[in-house]
């Protein structure tokens, strides 16, 4: 039987969690939803304890001291009390769509040997102020934020998906269209909390190298990111990419990878740091970390 545990975390949530929940409990292979509040004082608290209480499959944990821990933590605390083999989750400013686990259980039942799935998340905006932020941030025009898709531009399997992901040759998928086998964690460890912004992408990257995915079905949503002005996508910089990359590095030499995949890493890494100490992608740092790539 396909039984799916779903991971909320809730932080400056209160006006969309009773959605993100309600999208998640309706769906025939969610047999838990795991709610952690993450102590944001804005009253979503309280909707999620009436949440516990009216639908049977909402649990709500809290950290220690119902502190403020951040969302790898508050996810991390969500895998460590799942109790279904199979393990998703989902923003709690999103939602997912009808029969979100349907390509998900087609795939897992048709190769034995996979830990993973990931599928295609859909946008849907809040109001045109948003449309027009996330399409700056994106560096796309208005007309192709409408539709806009999170999704591999190509779809792989097994290393080479990692391969795609590490290189920059395809995109990232959004961690509302990933479902794992619970048992995966054991081998590559849970979100990694000092991190604050990328933890999703930097666990992907761990994901990816030691299990197998495969991709669902490129035309078959299973979910859609809100986009509004409080969405962290602002805030996003070279400082929080270059300790993103930095982290993968330093993951790649400990547990020593190929050295192909090293060379990646360590290119990446001296990008980034470029950017990063220079707070900036001029013509100029794109020189400085050109010739940086051939001298070391």
């Amino acid at each position: 039987m396909f039984q799916v545990s779903v991971i909320i975390p809730v932080y400056n949530a209160v006006n969309f969690i009773e959605k993100a929940v309600e999208s998640a409990i309706y769906q025939d292979s969610v047999s838990e939803v795991i709610l952690v509040d993450d102590a944001y004082p804005d009253g979503a608290l309280e909707v999620c304890k009436k949440l516990e209480t009216r639908y049977d499959k909402v649990k709500l944990f809290q950290h220690p001291n119902a502190e403020n821990r951040g969302a790898g933590e508050s996810r991390n605390l969500g895998i460590q009390n799942a109790q279904f083999e199979y393990i998703a989750f989902l923003d709690a400013d999103d939602y997912y769509l009808p029969n979100r686990f349907s390509i998900t259980e087609q795939r897992f039942n048709e190769y034995s040997n996979i830990d993973g799935v990931y599928e295609p998340v859909g946008t849907h905006y809040q109001n045109e102020k948003s449309k027009i932020i996330f399409s700056q941030w994106k560096d796309i025009p208005l007309s192709e934020a409408t539709d806009f898709i999170t999704y591999p531009n190509l779809e792989k399997k097994g290393r080479s998906f990692f391969e795609s992901l590490i290189k920059g040759l395809s995109s990232y998928p959004h961690l509302n269209g990933i479902t794992v086998r619970r048992d995966i964690f054991d081998r590559t460890g849970l979100f990694e909390t000092s991190l604050k912004l990328h933890q999703d992408t930097e666990l992907l990257i761990r994901l990816a190298y030691v299990g197998n995915f495969v991709p669902g079905d490129k035309n078959y949503l299973v979910a859609k990111r809100v986009v509004h002005e409080e969405n962290r996508i602002s805030h996003l910089n070279y400082d929080s990419r270059y300790q993103l990359i930095h982290k993968l590095y330093n993951w790649a030499k400990n547990n020593k990878l190929p050295k192909e995949y090293i060379n990646v890493f360590k290119k990446r890494y001296i990008i980034a740091k470029t950017r990063h100490v220079f707070n900036s992608n001029s013509i100029f740092v794109k020189i400085v970390y050109n010739v940086l790539l051939r001298i070391l």
